[in-house]
């Protein structure tokens, strides 16, 4: 059975990369149907890299309902997620320009 995920990505965005329009690296929420956690995990992770982002952490990784997201980006998010064609999306990107250690 699968469920619906979310959790928080720190990305960077590698030299060239203009994706975040010039910004090295960002935060975003994702949200996913997936069978469990570490499904959930490798989909975001193998979209943020089709996008040429690299991903520096994830966290909060945590089943949960589309009732329970408070963020509008993500509740849309969740919304467009059509289950064995768009198994993950994500919410607004907050971009950083220099890189935490």
């Amino acid at each position: 059975m699968n469920d619906l995920w979310t959790g928080l990505w720190e990305i960077e965005a590698p030299i060239g990369c203009t994706l975040l329009e010039g910004a090295r690296g960002a935060f975003v929420n994702a949200v996913g149907i997936a069978e469990d956690q570490s499904i959930f995990v490798e989909n975001a992770a193998r979209v943020l890299g089709a996008w040429g982002l690299e991903v520096r952490n994830c966290e909060a990784i945590r089943p949960t309902r589309l009732e329970e997201l408070k963020d509008p980006a993500l509740h849309r998010a969740a919304e467009s997620l059509i289950p064995g064609a768009v198994l993950v999306a994500f919410g607004e990107f907050h971009t950083f320009s220099d890189l935490p250690e």
